[in-house]
C-alpha cells in the first residue's frame, strides 16, 4: 500500500508556528527566564514568514508567553534559526 501526503499552506504555516516556538522556547532557557516570565519577541525574516507569524501571533504568544511580537531588523544580539530554510530568520527576545 503506498500512501500520499499532502502538505496544505494550512500545515506548512502551523509548522513554521511550532518551529519558531520551539526556537523561543529554548533561547527562554538558555537566557535563564523563569517559566513564567512574560517576553517581547522580535523577530527578523522574509515577508512570507513574517505573514505566517502574524496569522498564528495567538497560538505562539500563548506558548511562549509573548506579550508582544515585533517585525525589524536586529542592532545588537540575535540568535539566527531556520523556521524554513537555514538561517532564514533572527529572533531576539527580552523580558516584559
Amino acid at each position: 500500500m503506498e500512501y500520499t501526503f499532502v502538505f496544505t499552506d494550512e500545515l506548512k504555516s502551523e509548522g513554521i508556528a511550532r518551529e519558531l516556538v520551539n526556537r523561543v522556547q529554548n533561547l527562554r532557557k538558555d537566557s535563564g527566564l523563569e517559566v513564567t516570565d512574560k517576553i517581547r519577541l522580535t523577530v527578523e525574516c522574509a515577508s512570507e514568514i513574517q505573514a505566517v507569524i502574524a496569522q498564528n501571533e495567538e497560538y505562539v504568544c500563548n506558548e511562549v508567553l509573548v506579550t508582544e511580537i515585533s517585525f525589524g531588523s536586529f542592532d545588537g544580539e540575535a540568535l539566527v534559526v531556520d523556521l524554513v530554510q537555514e538561517g532564514d530568520a533572527k529572533i531576539g527576545l527580552v523580558k516584559s
